[in-house]
């Protein structure tokens, strides 16, 4: 809960970086919602991947990977 964008308030979404050498990304996407929401990884709570976009900025590019989850259950802040 202690954080610089909306202090007090729990996330809505989850994020993470994938390094070059990290071929699976969906095990990525699990393991991020579980450490940020407390979303524990299961087969009823595995991400759905949606779609994937480039990303580039100046200083970076990449793949920007979309998932979807419906949780009806507690979250962990």
């Amino acid at each position: 809960m202690l954080k610089d964008y909306c202090p007090g308030y729990i996330d809505l979404a989850a994020g993470g970086v994938v390094g070059m050498e990290d071929t699976n990304v969906d095990e990525n996407a699990a393991r991020e919602v579980e450490e940020e929401l407390g979303i524990p990884y299961s087969n009823h709570t595995k991400p759905c991947y949606l779609f994937k976009f480039p990303y580039t900025d100046p200083s970076a590019h990449g793949w920007q990977y979309v998932y979807y989850l419906l949780w009806n259950g507690p979250v962990k802040p």
